[in-house]
């Protein structure tokens, strides 16, 4: 085995000791931050919804609607071996999309960036899984040049529909199998 001064190199102990006092200001702490919280516990939910509401706020209404209806539609298979509409004791599973961004369209619109800023070569979407007092954060990104060439005809809906893919199939992931 190695000696611990070949693991441990001086930058990772600076981190280290930066982080941890202020672990308790994050939203669930360090290990949330970096990313390595536990899979939630797989269960049965009444109903899967949408809430795109934090992004109508900000003043894209029709833009939020649109995302949460390919959210949805991708969320539903992605969901399907959890939801039992006649569970009535279950709780309702929430996917809360909070911001997104597809370059092409924001170069025609204003649209409020959240946490990965403007780069032109992402699409991205921020949310939330949501259920009781449970709420886990989901942020991805996806290449907006992988839907395709932006000349072809419905370049703009395979985007949308490739990132909410993504974005369901992360939420997906927060659950244990």
């Amino acid at each position: 085995m190695a000696p611990l001064r070949d693991r441990l190199t001086r930058r990772a102990l600076l981190v280290g000791l930066v982080a941890t006092p202020l672990s308790g200001c994050v939203e669930g702490g360090l290990r949330g931050s970096l990313g390595l919280e536990p899979k939630l516990p797989r269960r049965r939910f009444r109903a899967l919804r949408i809430d795109a509401a934090p992004m109508a706020k900000k003043g894209v209404p029709n833009w939020a609607a649109r995302i949460a209806a390919a959210v949805k539609a991708a969320a539903e298979p992605a969901f399907a071996d959890m939801i039992d509409p006649s569970d009535r004791k279950a709780p309702a599973l929430t996917l809360e999309i909070d911001a997104c961004d597809f370059p092409i369209w924001r170069a025609l619109h204003d649209v409020p960036f959240g946490d990965f800023g403007a780069d032109d070569d992402s699409d991205w979407i921020v949310g939330h899984v949501v259920y009781g007092a449970v709420r886990r954060r989901v942020a991805v990104t996806s290449d907006a040049r992988a839907a395709g060439a932006q000349y072809l005809p419905g370049v703009d809906q395979r985007r949308i529909d490739r990132l909410a893919a993504i974005f369901a199939g992360w939420a997906r992931r927060e659950f244990e199998d």
